[in-house]
């Protein structure tokens, strides 16, 4: 039976933020590939994983081989070394966020750079980024969340009880097209379309950067602890003791078309596996 968003209600994961089963029933397909980069971000394409590194730029890596391909500042317009966040479009650019130096737009073959001096994006450094359709939300640091939709921006803050915090630390949307957003401090904020659904309580972690959905509209999240999903009633757990995930600190998440979850790590390289649960 597919869970859907409307099912997973935010008062549902407070509910369920006391109940944690540990997962891994020997059924999942694991690979691994090793690195030294701390993986802040990451995203897919059709044959390619996109990292956001620490210092090192923005990686391709082929899905297959492993190869990586380094975009940094001789050979692309990335505006900072350090990359935080990633997301892909409908018309495959890719927005990367960085720290320090704003957002950069790739289109596959020129660079554009938003930041504070010549867009409305309010802070150059930058947390997370999701999209959908021609709307772009860009999470700052400690300035809130702000959209863009190529003509525009709109920007929601704590102030105007838009979201729970200015402390922006994930976005992400869910299969039914409803944003996610999780902050420095405890709770959850998830945007509807035109309002804001907000609850302090909501996860039983605070602090989460790494977050995404499946196609089972599953939550996965990952902090310096492990990696976690909820699947509608109940929070599972995958730490290093009881699988193949190769440290506790998970820093980035997504899913890809076929299902696979990839997992960026504090400096132990990336982890895909497709769940058996």
């Amino acid at each position: 039976m597919r869970i859907t968003a409307l099912a997973m209600t935010i008062g549902a994961l407070l509910i369920a933020a006391c109940e944690l089963k540990e997962a891994g029933n020997g059924e999942e397909e694991w690979r691994m590939f090793p690195g030294s980069e701390r993986v802040n971000a990451l995203v897919v394409d059709e044959t390619s994983v996109w990292l956001g590194s620490s210092g090192d730029g923005l990686l391709r890596m082929d899905k297959e081989t492993g190869q990586k391909y380094q975009y940094n500042r001789e050979n692309s317009g990335l505006p900072n070394l350090e990359v935080t966040a990633l997301a892909i479009d409908d018309s495959n650019r890719i927005w990367v966020g960085t720290w320090g130096g704003g957002v950069a737009m790739f289109d596959r073959e020129k660079w554009t750079v938003y930041n504070m001096v010549n867009s409305g994006v309010p802070e150059d450094h930058i947390r997370a980024i999701a999209v959908k359709g021609r709307d772009v939300y860009i999470g700052t640091d400690e300035r809130g969340i702000v959209k863009y939709d190529g003509i525009a921006w709109t920007r929601y803050v704590a102030a105007g009880a838009d979201i729970v915090s200015d402390e922006t630390r994930g976005l992400a949307f869910d299969r039914e097209g409803n944003l996610w957003a999780t902050f420095a401090t405890e709770g959850v904020s998830k945007f509807l379309g035109a309002t804001w659904l907000t609850d302090r309580g909501a996860l039983p972690f605070a602090n989460i950067g790494a977050l995404t959905f499946d196609e089972e509209n599953r939550l996965w999240i990952g902090n310096e602890n492990g990696l976690y999903f909820y699947n509608g009633e109940q929070w599972n757990a995958y730490r290093s003791e009881q699988s193949d995930v190769p440290t506790k600190r998970i820093e980035a998440l997504t899913v890809d078309d076929s299902g696979m979850v990839w997992a960026g790590t504090w400096q132990d390289g990336v982890v895909a596996f497709r769940s058996g649960l």
